[in-house]
């Protein structure tokens, strides 16, 4: 009794863990699943056991297959792989109900009477030099419709299935992408690394044949990629790191107190009549404001016999009015960045917070400064014809009143109002001719006081010795502007005297 009840207790233990063992899947449907593979010299039995446990499936091995094999795949079809690891060894393989039977190649010939029926080769490729990544890319759009293209990017592999004719193409393409690349470093002398970057990445990493880094503590470009490709990159940073073009702007700027005659402004017309009589000839003149306003019109001329004369313009400007010279700056400004210039003062004022507390509020004043006089902006552009394209904007402002508004009980804060009277013009003119800026009026209000000497100071009594008259100045600013494109040095290292440029000609904006 004792032999029986143990029989039936291992029977029992049997029967039990065959219900516990999976079921294999449908053939074509575990063949068509997407697997990991990461085989290392395994052999080739058990990479097949390895592959239907992954699968699901059932997989059998004649007597005569044997090899090994190392291959790593990701995300790829059981049948892919299968066909890998088959074609690799020279076997071949066919579906016999819910079976896939492995055998060699000269065994299904002789079952068959003919090769094995996926005309695909496997040919496994490892890179040197190239990225997988890009091997890929330009592969992939070789391969016929039954190919198939795979990485590896831990090993460098690249696997190629495809007919022989195919794989002989991508053979070769890949053969072009695998080669060594050089590293060059490139310190630049005028342009600025960090802005080269992206054009040269541009042309590298859109094909990924190359990579560009930037040093900028010390501006310098590390390039690497292949040797044909350096040679176009170094072409391409010969033609941008060129020594930087800059322009010498040499201004006047000269203020008109308008007499009562011309209290409009200074008749610009009249100004090109007369300038010809001297020999100024103005070609054109261009309004830029309705005719009326005789507000910001441009005139373009010449003299290229005796050159640009300021005191015959200044001459022709003191016929409307008393005329003084301002201030005659002259900056160096590089090509295509933006200059400023300004005449006049920067005028403080208090700001007040306050900052309400649960028990007590905290009042907190902060200085603030606002420019006030004739500013300049200018922003050249040089081209190779020796013309200097000219971004200008002149600001003639003036402090017309204080605000005062209330912060608080107690606390107020005054503020300045400031008037502006601003252009924004865009000219191109020649090397050293000269720009008119003119039209930029404004009104003053003066205080005159009149008093007898030492009997007007006298407080209470001296109101009886003095008078105030309060009167309306009219002025108008006139801006010369002239630049001259120079290298910012040369080989024998002189510098230059802005007091030997003189202006060739004269284009005006009035």
């Amino acid at each position: 009794m004792t032999l029986i009840f143990c029989l039936f207790f291992l029977s029992g233990l049997s029967f039990g863990f065959a219900q516990q063992k999976p079921q294999p899947i449908p053939i074509q449907e575990g063949l068509t699943q997407r697997i990991a593979l990461d085989l290392r010299d395994m052999d080739i039995i058990d990479a097949l056991k390895f592959l239907a446990m992954k699968a699901g499936i059932n997989i059998i091995a004649a007597k005569d297959v044997s090899g090994r094999v190392s291959l790593f795949l990701k995300g790829v079809t059981t049948q892919d792989a299968l066909t890998i690891i088959l074609q690799a060894n020279s076997l071949a393989y066919e579906i016999r109900r819910d079976v896939l039977y492995v055998m060699t190649e000269k065994e299904y010939k002789a079952i068959h009477g003919s090769n094995f029926s996926d005309t695909r080769k496997v040919k496994i490729l490892n890179l040197k030099y190239a990225k997988p990544e890009a091997v890929f890319k330009a592969v992939d759009t070789l391969k016929s419709d039954i190919g198939k293209v795979m990485v590896d990017e831990e090993s460098g592999a690249v696997i190629l299935m495809d007919t022989p004719e195919r794989i002989s193409e991508m053979e070769k393409a890949v053969a072009d992408l695998d080669q060594v690349t050089l590293t060059k470093t490139f310190i630049l002398q005028y342009a600025k690394a960090k802005d080269l970057e992206p054009i040269l990445a541009k042309r590298l990493d859109a094909k990924k044949t190359g990579t560009v880094a930037v040093d900028e503590r010390s501006d310098q470009l590390i390039v690497t990629a292949f040797p044909d490709r350096m040679q176009e990159i170094e072409d391409l940073i010969r033609s941008m790191d060129k020594k930087t073009k800059q322009v010498l702007i040499e201004a006047r700027i000269l203020k008109v107190i308008l007499n009562d005659n011309f209290s409009m402004g200074v008749d610009w017309n009249r100004v090109w009549t007369e300038a010809k009589l001297k020999g100024l000839n103005f070609t054109g003149v261009f309004p830029l404001a309705p005719a009326p306003t005789n507000f910001l019109r441009i005139g373009a001329g010449n003299d290229a016999a005796t050159g640009f004369n300021y005191s015959a313009v200044v001459q022709i400007l003191k016929e409307f009015g008393e005329t003084h010279n301002l201030s005659s700056p002259s900056i160096a400004v590089i090509n295509g960045q933006e200059a400023k210039m300004l005449v006049g003062t920067t005028q403080p004022y208090v700001t007040t917070t306050v900052a309400a507390g649960t028990v007590t509020a905290t009042t907190a004043a902060q200085v603030s400064f606002v420019d006030v006089g004739v500013q300049l902006t200018l922003t050249p552009f040089i081209n190779n014809d020796g013309y200097v394209t000219i971004k200008i904007k002149p600001e003639i402002s003036t402090v017309d009143q204080p605000f005062t508004y209330s912060l608080a009980p107690g606390v107020n804060n005054t503020v300045p109002i400031v008037s502006k009277t601003t252009a924004e013009t865009t000219v191109m003119i020649k090397d050293g001719r000269t720009v008119i800026i003119g039209g930029l009026r404004k009104d003053d209000k003066v205080k005159t006081v009149n008093k007898v000497p030492v009997l007007g100071d006298i407080p209470f009594l001296g109101v009886a010795f003095r008078n105030t008259v309060n009167t309306m100045e009219k002025t108008e600013v006139v801006v010369f502007i002239t630049p001259h494109i120079i290298s910012g040095g040369d080989d024998s290292g002189a510098t230059v005297d802005a007091s030997q440029l003189k202006p060739r000609g004269m284009r005006s904006y009035e």
